[in-house]
């Protein structure tokens, strides 16, 4: 039988905490043993509380209002029972431990890496947001009325009982160690000093997220409300727009990392990227779910524009993914590599020191900085665009079993638009929130949801092309008969490309080239524009026309950069348009 096995596990962490007060009491109890303290006295009277505390009055509060015997004040006797009921609490924690019983104060400094004496600072700190009684207990032993919170000089004198211990002890206060460092504490000036406070009168405040965090309240930080979520996983084992594969690979990957047998158990940066709504944030769900953890999602855009507030706002963020057990997602991480954002960049690696354990980073390309996690295991994951079939059962999960249609259209539209999982998602949901607002009411019809694509496929390409909206058809084109085969031939190519690259198989052979151009060639007035006008209304597509004044630059990389930002870029998050660049010129 282990020596904690002679001691009972505390029910809950509330009965911990009490007798964690009753050792403070006794604590001060021997600050106070060598004044001279009456017995049996009661509180002087209201309006004398604003003048001075008497040794009367704390004999009382210590009491609990009962009378106190003289050989309980006696130095030997409190730290004899001091002594005791130290070992009382250190015991029955270790039995809560093994029972699985969450204690919170513990649990704290297990995060933290808090020493005994940091867990009793923390506790001088707490006791006033427990019992009102300790305001004026700390007032007394500060001989002020005015100073009801534990300053540093306090918590030295409560825990340190040899000037050598005290001088040691202000350490712990330092801005760069633990309790300050993380946020545990915070120092407070003494208002009513007009020349400023030494670091002795400074005031030690408990942070509230801290506060509530003991009272096992495990609510967010109120200071990131609206700015950061928590995400909790779903219970789906797997997911049917992500490739099997993968989800399972990264999966066993991430599990290996933080398994006990692993002897290389670094904090882990899986970077995930792929097109705009392929699945990464739902892969992160899917193996948060695996650790029996939570998400917790930073925009990195957002802290970006907090400015000078970002990297404070990033250290809470990262402390309350510690305190919440949850993994952090960033979204938008390509934002941290940009040259404006070097300094929070370095308190995101400092953040991820401190408090990160897993971290997934977001991107849409690849990332270019892995070595800055030196320390750290990197890996990238990287999410390929979804193949027809995939499409098609996002098509399916979106309707919803609302159409009657629904296989039938999953195969057109899986088809006719090569959009991700969550462009499906939010082009069926746009399309649906249109209905609603149509008076006739009634289900979803095909056109609606070929609009919505169409607006999926189209977010970025307004930037630098003119939308033009097709008003001819087959009808309206006076073309040899030759050249209206070879239009039709066109549009039949686009229909069925994805059964040639999908079904057929021959996409696995090709890298690249799997797109449609056409050139339309021949003096103005000839009908190139309205080819292209026919062709996008007989598919059903939009129709841009790009100004190549708007593309071309004389500054070196412009050019390219415009092209990769606008048309490569839409590639990449396959935002599909009917791409014709179609030019009036005279050349």
């Amino acid at each position: 039988m282990s020596a904690d096995m002679q001691f009972r596990p505390y029910r809950d962490g509330f009965e911990h905490l009490e007798e964690e007060l009753q050792r403070l009491d006794l604590l001060l109890r021997l600050k106070i043993g060598s004044q001279s303290l009456l017995n049996g006295v009661l509180p002087e009277r209201q309006a004398s509380r604003a003048v001075c505390i008497s040794s009367g009055e704390v004999e009382w509060l210590l009491n609990n209002g009962h009378e106190s015997r003289p050989e309980e004040t006696r130095n030997v006797v409190l730290r004899a029972e001091l002594a005791k009921l130290k070992a009382t609490i250190d015991g029955r924690i270790g039995r809560s431990k093994e029972e699985k019983i969450f204690l919170a104060l513990p649990h704290l400094c297990d995060l933290f890496g808090l020493s005994s004496f940091e867990r009793d600072a923390v506790m001088i700190c707490l006791a006033p947001e427990l019992r009102r009684k300790y305001d004026r207990l700390y007032a007394y032993l500060q001989d002020d009325i005015t100073r009801k919170r534990p300053s540093v000089d306090l918590v030295l004198d409560l825990l340190c009982d040899s000037e050598a211990k005290r001088w040691n002890g202000r350490r712990f206060f330092a801005d760069s160690a633990t309790l300050l460092r993380s946020g545990l504490l915070q120092k407070v000036d003494d208002p009513a000093s007009p020349s400023g406070s030494s670091g002795l009168s400074q005031f030690l405040k408990l942070d509230d997220r801290i506060c509530e965090f003991l009272l096992d309240n495990n609510q967010m930080d109120a200071r990131l409300a609206g700015d950061v979520q928590i995400l909790q996983p779903t219970r789906r084992t797997d997911s049917p727009t992500i490739e099997h594969s993968i989800v399972a690979g990264a999966s066993m990957f991430v599990e290996r990392q933080f398994s006990s047998d692993n002897p290389d158990r670094r904090k882990l940066i899986l970077h995930v990227h792929g097109p705009r709504g392929v699945g990464k944030r739902e892969l992160a769900l899917h193996i948060a779910g695996r650790l029996n953890c939570a998400l917790l999602n930073v925009d990195a855009e957002l802290l970006l524009a907090r400015g000078e507030n970002a990297e404070r706002f990033l250290r809470i963020a990262f402390r309350e993914a510690l305190l919440q057990r949850a993994a952090i997602f960033v979204e938008h991480a390509d934002a941290l590599s940009q040259e404006s954002a070097k300094t929070l960049f370095k308190c995101f690696l400092l953040a991820i020191s401190e408090f990160g354990w897993l971290v997934f980073l977001s991107s849409v390309g690849p990332w270019n900085q892995h070595q800055e996690f030196a320390n750290c295991v990197f890996h990238s994951i990287q999410l390929p665009a979804p193949d027809a079939l995939t499409q098609e059962a996002a098509w399916m999960a979106a309707l919803d079993g609302e159409i009657a249609e629904a296989e039938i259209w999953s195969k057109q539209l899986a088809s006719q638009f090569r959009l991700t999982p969550g462009q499906i998602r939010a082009a069926a949901e746009l399309a649906k929130n249109r209905r609603y607002m149509n008076k006739e009411k009634g289900a979803i019809v095909f056109e609606e949801l070929t609009a919505a694509c169409r607006q999926q496929s189209s977010q970025k390409l307004s930037e630098l092309a003119v939308k033009i909206v097709p008003h001819c058809d087959w009808n309206d084109l006076v073309l040899p008969s030759e050249k209206i085969t070879h239009l039709r031939e066109i549009s039949i190519q686009f229909r069925n490309r994805h059964k040639v690259f999908e079904t057929w198989g021959f996409g696995k052979k090709l890298g690249r080239g799997k797109g449609l151009s056409v050139l339309f060639a021949g003096p103005s007035g000839t009908g190139k524009t309205m080819a292209a006008e026919v062709l996008a209304r007989d598919l059903g597509l939009d129709l841009y026309k790009v100004d190549l004044a708007n593309v071309v630059s004389k500054y070196i990389g412009e050019t390219e950069k415009n092209l990769s930002t606008h048309s490569n870029g839409l590639l990449n998050e396959l935002s599909v348009f009917f791409n014709f660049d179609v030019l009036d010129t005279q050349n």
